[in-house]
């Protein structure tokens, strides 16, 4: 009977719930069809008091639903909360805790974080990334405003090439399901050993259909050896593959110093039929490869043996399953016309990619 009648009048956070004002509504219905209050009270397992009180509530305001209750005063006014949120906008690092002692506010940090909560700033890990100085920023928008146009059709026949060290240790997954208070469980620690770590450098390419070739690159790369991987590796496999003769290779790669030394230069002025697109300088988040290589380490995992055979093998399986996977690649592409915008809409800084 209690839990009836509770769920009839409601209290606190309940007094609004949809269940609640059902209810409510029953005892109007069941009064509009000619019932008694004393029937109502016996049906609905309420008082005739209460029931009494909802039919005069219907009939002087038409609702069934409580009227807003005043509670305890906030201890922060309209003109604190107001100065809170300048201050977070001007130093959005700040914590609860400093914005309440740099403003001298009358509350416990946890009211001003619950403050700030109401006013939709919630607190998360800032993004990390390179700076960039104005020069990078005004190359960015140029080349952006260069192909804003550009269609998804022009970007599915674009080359994307990179090179990627994978290590014995990438960091693999960053999430971890669980509950509260378990997070030093053995099942929820990704443990990692990172004495004896060992590396090895990979060059690959990829293009809208899929990933391309990753070749192992030997000892230090140079403009001599780039030069080797463009005529051997790049030109066969993308004509074989991609992009058949007599049709122009649009290649993209970013402006590391073996891509830009002079060897390099002079060999893409002897071989017309690769048109670089010119990449703007730390346009890593324009270039879809990135993202490859993001999810080829998101579930890296090599085990006990930490030699560069065990990383070789890795890299390779992996890069075939992405192969096996072709809308991977064809949505980073697809995606160009979206991070070229992007950039233009933060006038040359960063973009979310």
């Amino acid at each position: 009977m209690a839990e009836r009648r509770g769920n009839v009048i409601g209290d606190g956070k309940r007094a609004n719930d949809p269940a609640v004002i059902a209810n409510r509504g029953r005892i109007i219905g069941m009064w509009e069809v000619g019932k008694s209050s004393r029937e109502i009270a016996h049906i609905t397992g309420t008082s005739v008091r209460t029931v009494n009180r909802w039919i005069q509530r219907w009939q002087t305001e038409g609702t069934v639903k409580s009227k807003a209750r005043s509670g305890r005063p906030r201890l922060l006014s309209l003109q604190d909360t107001a100065r809170v949120v300048d201050m977070l906008n001007e130093q959005p690092r700040c914590s609860a805790v400093d914005v309440t002692e740099a403003l001298q506010l009358p509350c416990d940090p946890r009211t001003t974080r619950r403050r700030i909560h109401e006013m939709g700033l919630h607190c998360y890990r800032p993004a990390k990334k390179e700076k960039l100085s104005q020069a990078n920023k005004e190359s960015r928008l140029g080349f952006a405003l260069q192909y804003l146009g550009a269609e998804v059709e022009f970007w599915n026949t674009v080359i994307f090439t990179d090179e990627k060290c994978f290590t014995s240790v990438e960091s693999g997954s960053r999430i971890c399901w669980r509950s509260v208070n378990t997070r030093y469980d053995a099942k929820n620690i990704q443990e990692q050993g990172k004495s004896g770590r060992v590396s090895l450098s990979f060059w690959g390419w990829m293009w809208a259909n899929g990933p391309g070739e990753l070749i192992k690159i030997e000892g230090r790369f140079t403009g001599q050896k780039y030069i080797d991987v463009l005529e051997n590796v790049l030109i066969p496999s993308v004509r074989h593959t991609a992009i058949p003769h007599p049709h122009p290779i649009r290649l993209v790669h970013d402006r590391s110093p073996v891509h830009m030394c002079r060897v390099v230069q002079d060999w893409l002025r002897q071989h017309p039929e690769v048109e670089v697109l010119d990449w703007p300088p730390k346009g890593c988040d324009i270039n879809p490869i990135e993202n490859l290589w993001g999810i080829m380490v998101r579930d890296w995992d090599i085990g006990e043996q930490r030699n560069v055979q065990a990383i070789e093998q890795k890299a390779h399986e992996v890069w075939e399953s992405v192969r096996n996977r072709p809308t991977i690649c064809h949505n980073l592409v697809a995606s160009l016309p979206r991070r070229i915008t992007g950039v233009v809409e933060a006038q040359g800084g960063w973009t979310l990619y």
